[in-house]
Order: structure tokens, then C-alpha cells, then sequence
């Protein structure tokens, strides 16, 4: 068993607590965050763990160390009842990550390839003259949408474009309306039997 002290030996004395508690306030970011909140000595010396956790979730995060468990999330100085306190907000990787996910889970396209849930009207190949015409009546559909009351119906050549034009004109609605899915052609076929043109 060690004595106590050999154990006092080991800790840090307060000549280096003073260093480490200097060292921290003088962090640009904890500086700025002192200044700006105009803390008092009382708040400062009970903030000086939470501006060390901030400094070390920061670095973290700054490193992208795998051990970083807020992954997301990027540490920032708040007041907490009268001393500062580590929160998290969203990075925009996260934020445009969620969006992406949102409109891809709004997005259904049954009988189409998965492939094609990311596809937009931006990437339509506007190479072929044929299309241009179309794609400008998608791109009005959406601008109108949902004041137009008319549907679109596209018809060609195999391999022309249109399931892709279809899922980029349901990618593009789906990223801010709720739901869009596209019903089985067979069901398709079946009301327009009943149809009476």
C-alpha cells in the first residue's frame, strides 16, 4: 500500500493548478466567451472544469478522434445558472444529412430502382433536344405545385428517360411535401380501364 505521501508526490500542486486554470482562460475561444458573458471571479473559478471539458470536446472534435461519441455535434460555451456549461448544437453535415434522409424516407417509388430515389431534375440530361420540352413542364409542375391542378402523363420510347425524369419530379416534390408515391402500373392500367374516354 503506498503511503499518502507518495500519493500527494503524484498530484498536482497548486502552483500547477494555477498554470492549467491560466492556460485554459487564455483559449481564444473561452477568452471570447468570458468576455462576452462579462463573468464574474465567482462564475470563472466555477467554470474552470466545464472550460476544460469544452477545450478537450473541442479538440476532439476539431481532430475527428474516433472516440468522440458526440459525432454531429459540435461542443459550444453556454451560461448555466451563474457558470458556464458545455452544450452541442448540430453541424450543417448533420443538418443537410437529416434533411437528405427525411426526404428519402418520405420517398416511395414502387416499381422503380432504388437508384433512383436520389435522382433529381437537376441531373437530367438535357443532351437530347426531345427533352427539353418536358423537362420544362416538370420543372413549372413543381414551382406551381400544389396550386396546378393538372396532372403529367409522360409517354415514349423505352430508354428515353421518363422513369428517371419521374422519380427526379418526385425526389424534387418529396423535399418539401410530405408524401409522394407512385402506384403500381398494374393499378394504373386498371383505372384507366375503367375510364370511360
Amino acid at each position: 500500500m503506498e503511503s499518502v505521501g507518495d500519493v500527494l508526490k503524484r498530484q498536482p500542486s497548486r502552483f500547477q493548478y494555477q498554470d492549467l486554470v491560466q492556460q485554459i482562460v487564455k483559449d481564444p475561444d473561452v477568452a471570447a466567451f468570458i468576455q462576452k458573458e462579462s463573468l464574474s471571479q465567482e462564475e470563472l473559478n466555477r467554470s474552470i472544469s466545464k472550460f476544460n471539458q469544452y477545450i478537450t470536446e473541442r479538440d476532439k472534435f476539431l481532430r475527428g478522434d474516433t472516440d468522440y461519441i458526440a459525432r454531429g455535434y459540435k461542443p459550444i460555451l453556454v451560461m448555466n445558472h451563474g457558470y458556464a456549461d458545455v452544450s452541442y448544437e448540430e453541424t450543417p453535415e448533420l443538418i443537410a444529412a437529416e434533411k437528405e434522409a427525411a426526404i428519402k424516407n418520405r420517398l416511395k417509388l414502387i416499381n422503380l430502382p432504388a437508384s433512383l430515389k436520389k435522382a433529381s431534375l437537376a441531373q437530367v440530361d438535357l443532351d437530347d433536344l426531345g427533352r427539353l420540352p418536358v423537362f420544362e413542364k416538370l420543372l413549372a409542375f413543381v414551382e406551381q405545385y400544389p396550386a396546378i391542378r393538372k396532372g403529367l402523363y409522360l409517354y415514349g420510347d423505352f430508354g428515353v428517360g421518363k422513369s428517371f425524369m419521374v422519380a427526379a419530379l418526385a425526389h424534387d416534390l418529396s423535399k418539401t411535401w410530405c408524401f409522394i408515391n407512385s402506384p403500381p402500373l398494374s393499378e394504373l392500367c386498371h383505372r384507366c380501364q375503367k375510364c370511360h374516354w
